[in-house]
């Protein structure tokens, strides 16, 4: 069970004429349990982006906090700017993830092939990433995200990047390995309808059921 209690996010505005620090997110709480899927909806500066990255740990709340403390999480973006240009796209997954996981085993050998193959890139696994195309370097980004076995990952407008094939592909992969995670997929619209198993709306920093 993932526990979020009252989670408040403030950032301070250095414009002239805006004294008080704007209040992104307003005591959210929020329970997840494994096998989860949640989709969460809202525009650009609803506070979907801060609300994923507090729970992943990349910045931190001013109040509340977060429950277990030692849930592996994964923020999955499709920023591509990571990535080395002169190395190989085999090169820049087998780099990334023996960065944090210090052994690239064999095992997760045959699941970064598996994904090649699911996101059409296999033939392109030997080439320098600096030739891919923008839209292939964006599923590479994804590719690398989901080699982390990862109890939780939270996944911030990814499909704005990528082709419905991919898309699709993503969202098969993710129902089949959804039973031991928690999945949070952020996104503009509600373009879910078969694996999740609920949709919270977030405007404004609060979130309020559909």
């Amino acid at each position: 069970m993932l526990e979020i209690r009252e989670i408040t996010k403030l950032f301070n505005d250095t414009s002239f004429f805006k004294k008080k620090p704007t209040e992104v997110l307003k005591k959210i709480s929020l329970e997840l349990k494994l096998g989860d899927f949640l989709e969460l909806v809202g525009n650009n500066g609803s506070g979907k982006t801060t609300f994923l990255k507090i729970i992943s740990g990349l910045i931190k709340q001013d109040t509340g906090d977060i429950y277990p403390k030692d849930f592996s999480k994964t923020y999955v973006s499709s920023s591509d700017r990571a990535f080395f240009w002169r190395l190989t796209v085999m090169e820049n997954l087998r780099f990334f993830y023996s960065i944090r996981h210090l052994e690239y085993e064999e095992k997760r050998h045959e699941l970064c092939l598996d994904l090649l193959k699911r996101f059409e890139l296999f033939s392109y696994k030997d080439k320098l990433f600096m030739h891919l195309s923008s839209g292939q370097k964006k599923k590479v980004a994804v590719i690398s995200a989901l080699l982390n076995d990862s109890d939780i990952f939270l996944f911030d407008e990814v499909t704005t990047s990528l082709d419905e094939q991919s898309r699709n592909a993503l969202l098969e992969y993710l129902n089949q390995i959804r039973k031991d995670k928690i999945i949070i997929w952020a996104t503009h619209d509600n373009e879910i309808t078969k694996i999740k198993t609920k949709t919270l709306i977030i405007k404004e920093g609060e979130i309020n059921c559909v």
